[in-house]
């Protein structure tokens, strides 16, 4: 028994040693993708890469007014209507089982042709409609917590949902989706501002029910408030 347990043991330790070389110890695979410098460099000068590189948060914004191409844009990036060439007309962002559960509002504040007030977006008609009359801005600013930059920026997007439209297919986890495709809608607001040489911020700060009231509606919940303008 004495005899064969030295070259037990010692088989033991050359197959631990072993697997430790096939598993850790050679992997030149896992250590080439821990290195950073590895990877290609960004080139942020262009395309996406370049509006993603130079985006920020904007909270100060001119005098300037906004034009109604501009919101146009921003709109139909938000919610607007394009073709995925499989299924037809589908939305900018993307939505779980086209259930379309967003929906988007402005305020204008100062936009060129726009009488002060509310509006809500249609994007199969891509057309604005008047839902409340006035100068709301500072109401909604009051209703964000008294953040001013509501108040002070030409336009404000809200996004809105109808929770129903998506958990009405998927249960409770639809409530997951709705808030990933406000996400979406909200990021690419913001990239198109960027893109048109505006700025913006998103702002989730706010009470619920008081927003509701100001954009005058019932099924829909706030999700995103995001004003946008010339960046001074």
């Amino acid at each position: 028994m004495k005899r064969l347990g030295i070259p037990v043991l010692l088989l033991t330790f050359i197959v631990i040693a072993g697997a430790f070389f096939l598993l850790g110890g050679n992997n030149t695979t896992s250590q080439s993708l821990s290195n950073p410098s590895d990877l290609p460099p960004i080139d942020s000068e262009k395309g996406l890469a370049n509006l993603i590189y130079y985006r920020q948060s904007e909270r100060s914004f001119t005098n300037d007014p906004l034009s109604q191409e501009d919101i146009a844009y921003l709109l139909w990036a938000g919610e607007g209507i394009t073709v995925d060439g499989v299924s037809g007309p589908t939305r900018s962002s993307p939505s779980a089982g086209a259930t379309d559960p967003l929906e988007l509002f402005i305020l204008a504040n100062n936009v060129e042709g726009l009488e002060k007030g509310v509006y809500r977006y249609s994007p199969e008609a891509h057309e604005l409609t008047l839902a409340r009359e006035g100068e709301l801005g500072g109401d909604l600013a009051q209703a964000a917590l008294g953040q001013t930059v509501i108040r002070d920026a030409p336009a404000v997007f809200i996004v809105a949902a109808n929770y129903d439209r998506t958990t009405g297919r998927y249960g409770e986890r639809g409530v997951k989706y709705v808030h990933f495709e406000g996400g979406h809608a909200g990021q690419n607001i913001n990239l198109m501002a960027e893109e048109r040489g505006l700025g913006g911020v998103i702002i989730g700060a706010f009470d619920n029910s008081s927003v509701k009231q100001i954009i005058g509606v019932e099924d829909e919940d706030p999700l995103l408030i995001i004003p946008i303008g010339h960046p001074r």
